[in-house]
């Protein structure tokens, strides 16, 4: 595990295929609040954390947490708790916020990764297209 400090070099990246898991905790009181992954860390906390440099939509709940953070002096604590292959690193996301989630963590994320593929790709369980209504 390793806390990614406000003065690490934005050129800290994963390996080539790879990416980092991370958690966004909240400084105030420790909270994990987002389980995501990201090939550069240091950019991806730096767009969580700029409005205009958002690239993902996201819930607006989270968005909202993170710019109430900013007058207080505060920004999300980003810390890196594995480097694999993507794919793998896809399936950590998911039993990540699967475990935090049955032990009552709060967390913005909607729903797990793989459920965001398959309905990127048409697909939900057992090739099944999913209902994108909801």
């Amino acid at each position: 595990m390793r806390i990614l400090r406000r003065d690490a070099s934005p050129q800290l990246r994963a390996p080539e295929g790879g990416r980092y898991l991370y958690v966004l905790a909240d400084p105030r009181d420790g909270n994990v609040r987002w389980v995501g992954g990201a090939t550069l860390p240091v950019t991806r906390v730096r767009k969580h954390c700029t409005p205009d440099a958002r690239d993902w939509t996201g819930p607006p709940e989270k968005s909202a947490w993170i710019d109430a953070l900013c007058p207080e002096g505060f920004q999300p604590v980003m810390i890196l708790l594995a480097v694999a292959s993507k794919r793998y690193v896809l399936t950590l996301e998911d039993a990540l916020i699967d475990k935090l989630r049955a032990k009552g963590a709060r967390l913005f994320n909607r729903g797990r990764w793989s459920n965001h593929v398959a309905a990127e790709a048409g697909i939900g369980p057992a090739g099944v297209s999913p209902d994108k209504s909801a």
